[in-house]
């Protein structure tokens, strides 16, 4: 009776038995936060995946006047081989799962959704935001099925905006503010200066003597690297005749090998820094400005006075040339070659 009564030792089989429990809780929360955080980390893959794929759309969206449908296509179209939790990731072509955002990549610039369509609002990069119910362990078994899941949001932007630095190809920045910069190139569409030391489109510039500018124009002399916020010295009216003699022979060596030649002979396409206008513009061609982004031209036909034929560059704007550079900085038809994360 003594022994039946002696309760010696049961203190330990309740804190093993508890312990036994509490462990079992933490594999199991173990289990659950481990599930979590792969879930997590597949679903921030496929939406950096998808958004980099939307992203790549953007002069699709711009030149087709705020058209979403090639953004949308792109960024669900790779759902099959990007998996979360062995399943389609099920990207929808929804406003709430797709957005094009407007503005810079910095932190606090894109706007998500953009406020507007071309050629009010430009787009500049996508968002691509899913929430994906993920299965507990843990809860189904305190809580039964109501507390089987939880909804794991996961959100990525990428950014295509223009060149923010580069080599110009020829000593010519176009004026931007002439050409309705940045919003209105929707299409390819063809310019034209007259007279190119007294124009509205096009200038000449020289950033370290007269010499050189007929160095850089020849090709014999590379042209320095122009960052946005730079400042493009141009060249007096004289300099520019010797400068565009110089370019009209290039042109032509480009075309057809050698520098004799004589009417439209392009398309040469270049890339050139567009610059806005002072407020002392004179409307010359003749005032420095302050590189804003980068363009680029396909020219037509460049004309040197010689022979009596006027002075004049034809080009026509493009819209959709990939260009390699940064992104970053405003763009005008020049967008960089490839997206990438701001998130």
């Amino acid at each position: 009776m003594r022994l039946l009564n002696n309760s010696r030792g049961v203190a330990i089989i309740y804190v093993t038995l508890f312990l036994l429990v509490l462990g079992m809780l933490f594999v199991a929360l173990g289990i659950d936060v481990g599930w979590m955080a792969y879930v997590r980390t597949q679903g921030q893959a496929s939406v950096d995946a998808a958004a980099l794929r939307g992203a790549a759309a953007i002069p699709s969206y711009n030149a087709s006047n705020g058209d979403p449908a090639k953004v949308n296509a792109l960024a669900t179209s790779i759902d099959a081989d990007n998996t979360v939790m062995n399943q389609d990731s099920g990207t929808v072509a929804s406003s709430s799962v797709i957005e094009v955002c407007s503005g810079g990549p910095a932190p606090g610039d894109l706007q998500c959704p953009a406020a507007g369509a071309p050629p009010d609002v430009w787009g500049t990069a996508v968002r691509v935001t899913r929430t994906f119910p993920t299965p507990l362990f843990l809860s189904r078994v305190i809580m039964g099925s109501a507390g089987a899941s939880t909804n794991i949001t996961v959100s990525s932007t990428a950014f295509l905006g223009g060149v923010g630095e580069g080599q110009p190809d020829i000593p010519v920045a176009l004026r931007g503010c002439k050409v309705g910069w940045p919003q209105s190139c929707n299409a390819p569409r063809t310019i034209q200066s007259p007279e190119t030391q007294d124009n509205s489109f096009f200038t000449i510039f020289d950033q370290t003597g007269n010499d050189t500018c007929k160095k850089m124009a020849a090709g014999t002399e590379p042209i320095p690297v122009v960052h946005v916020g730079d400042e493009i010295k141009a060249v007096g009216s004289g300099q520019a005749d010797s400068c565009l003699a110089d370019l009209k022979d290039r042109y032509c060596i480009e075309r057809t090998g050698n520098k004799n030649c004589d009417g439209e002979e392009g398309p040469w396409c270049v890339t050139m820094p567009v610059t806005d206008c002072p407020s002392a513009d004179t409307g010359q061609g003749k005032d420095s400005g302050t590189v804003v982004g980068f363009a680029t031209m396909c020219i037509t036909n460049i004309q040197d006075g010689r022979k009596g034929t006027p002075k004049l560059i034809a080009a026509e704007l493009g819209c959709n040339f990939v260009e390699q550079g940064p992104s970053g900085g405003q763009f005008f038809g020049t967008y960089a070659n490839r997206p990438v994360l701001v998130r």
